[in-house]
């Protein structure tokens, strides 16, 4: 019989991070589509718009860290060194979901 190796799951796991919830999964995809549309040029300018960003919300929230969609945006993965993640996004005009659809508006015209 064959022996399977570990999943890409209990790799991440063992390995230090988490895999995003399914629910932020899509949001994930979606920036990703996003990310690919782009020109090289225009990575550059979205990159410089998603620090901005991101440095107003770790002012902001000082649990920022505990919130999956912020490492979806970031580009970072999560971390195992925290129990528990929330998948809901940040309120009104901090939202990550605004802020991709601002982003989409202003780089895919």
């Amino acid at each position: 019989m064959k022996e399977s190796g570990p999943t890409e799951k209990q790799m991440s796991i063992e390995g230090g991070y988490l895999p995003f919830s399914p629910k932020i999964e899509v949001i994930k995809k979606k920036l990703d589509n996003f990310w690919d549309s782009l020109s090289n040029s225009h990575k550059m300018e979205v990159l410089e718009d998603i620090n901005v960003w991101a440095d107003k919300i770790r002012k902001n929230y000082p649990d920022y860290n505990k919130y999956e969609i912020f490492h979806v945006l970031a580009f970072s993965s999560l971390s195992s060194e925290f129990a528990h993640y929330t998948q809901e996004d940040f309120p009104g005009d901090d939202s990550v979901k605004k802020f991709l659809q601002y982003l989409e508006a202003k780089y895919n015209k």
